[in-house]
């Protein structure tokens, strides 16, 4: 059964206001580890009255967002790690998708999906690496978004599924990054592997 073979993986900060909406969509049946990065709101206890089948790690301080998801991580013992931003409304069908794509996609360690704005917009979720943007304009205004899956040199984190025998090999997230560029990071280091990031 395809929900046995991961884990939701979310690092709350101040995200009361968003978990009710996101674990609606998410629904139950997922197993969910959440780290707390020391919320000054009621982060905790929304959890706790939406998601009784979250594990919760609360950090007495904010530890940054690669530190707390790699608490998370380690703890995950599926195949797949599902890493959820609480600002994003994903459900159990999306996931399901991400699963089958990683199952046919076996050098793939991330698999991530284009983001929808709630008006329906695209968001860009891939790019070159880091250290190939350079020569490309930050106005990408005129760039059409891909017809199809593709293999990219960077994929975002907000929805991503993980294939966790590639993280433990190339290691997880930099905990000297506080915050930004935590993603680009491990992509780099991914790919310098011999990994694949897909965009589905």
């Amino acid at each position: 059964e395809i929900n046995s073979r991961y884990t939701v993986v979310m690092v709350t900060y101040n995200s009361a206001h968003l978990i009710e909406r996101c674990f609606e969509a998410l629904g139950e049946s997922a197993p969910v580890l959440v780290v707390d990065n020391s919320s000054k709101d009621k982060s905790v206890l929304k959890v706790r009255q939406v998601a009784p089948q979250a594990n919760i790690i609360v950090n007495e301080i904010n530890e940054g967002f690669g530190k707390a998801a790699n608490k998370a991580l380690h703890e995950v013992d599926t195949e797949f790690a599902i890493l959820l931003s609480p600002d994003c409304l994903v459900g159990q069908n999306v996931i399901e998708q991400l699963v089958i794509l990683a199952d046919q996609w076996d050098d793939a360690a991330i698999v991530s999906p284009i983001l929808l704005e709630e008006d329906g917009e695209k968001t860009r979720c891939h790019d070159q690496d880091l250290f190939s943007r350079e020569g490309m304009s930050r106005s990408r205004e005129d760039e059409p978004f891909p017809s199809g899956n593709l293999c990219a040199g960077f994929v975002q984190n907000a929805v991503s599924l993980l294939r966790m025998k590639s993280l433990r090999t190339t290691g997880f997230f930099d905990e000297n990054i506080f915050l930004f560029y935590e993603d680009d990071d491990l992509c780099i280091r991914l790919r310098r592997d011999g990994w694949s990031l897909m965009l589905a």
